[in-house]
């Protein structure tokens, strides 16, 4: 994936009103009556290159957090649910495949991720940068940073298989389908031990 996305700036500009007066009479009085006079409105931009940055910034941090929580919902107990539809709208490409594949080996093993009530997880987007794909589509690149302490259990009776408090930086890519920001690639970086998200 490739390129940069061009953000076109679309600004309405407020056109200049002249407004005249003129007094009647003979020359004399048209001589020392007022002179015409004009008033001027300053230009308007209603939406400037930031505001189009922030607005989609804004939905992929959006998106990229509902990726999240259907990769929480999809391992989650009673059951992990490979057929969870938020899957497909959040997850697209290599990471659908991969969700999908964890959370089927989870029903079949009976396994789940389970997080307790005072868990520390923490989804957090350092940066992102807007491109473009070969195909000319738009593409977000994010550096993340993951605090997890989810536990992998046994359903039938509770066993914990792995657990932990660990931070995992990635480098992702989510690709706009059809308007919708979806979670397409990411790159892990090994676990560290505990949480360090803060940490530069």
């Amino acid at each position: 994936m490739a390129g940069r996305m061009l953000v076109t700036v679309v600004a309405m500009v407020v056109a200049l009103v002249a407004v005249s007066a003129c007094s009647s009479g003979d020359d004399d009085d048209a001589a020392d009556g007022d002179e015409p006079s004009t008033t001027t409105e300053a230009p308007e931009t209603t939406s400037t290159t930031e505001d189009v940055r922030a607005q989609e910034e804004q939905a992929v941090r959006e998106a990229r957090q509902a990726a999240s929580d259907a990769w929480i919902d999809s391992t989650a107990p009673p059951q992990a649910d490979p057929d969870n539809p938020a899957i497909a709208e959040t997850h697209v490409g290599l990471m659908y495949d991969q969700l999908v594949s964890t959370a089927t080996a989870f029903e079949l093993n009976g396994w789940a991720i389970r997080y307790e009530e005072d868990s520390q997880y923490q989804l957090t987007i350092d940066s992102i940068r807007f491109g473009e794909d070969d195909e000319g589509r738009k593409v977000a690149y994010l550096e993340v940073c993951t605090v997890d302490d989810g536990e992998r259990v046994v359903v039938s009776n509770g066993d914990v298989l792995d657990s932990g408090l660990k931070t995992v930086r990635a480098t992702e890519a989510m690709l706009e389908v059809d308007g919708v920001w979806k979670l397409a690639e990411r790159s892990e970086e090994p676990p560290l031990e505990g949480a360090q998200c803060e940490d530069e």
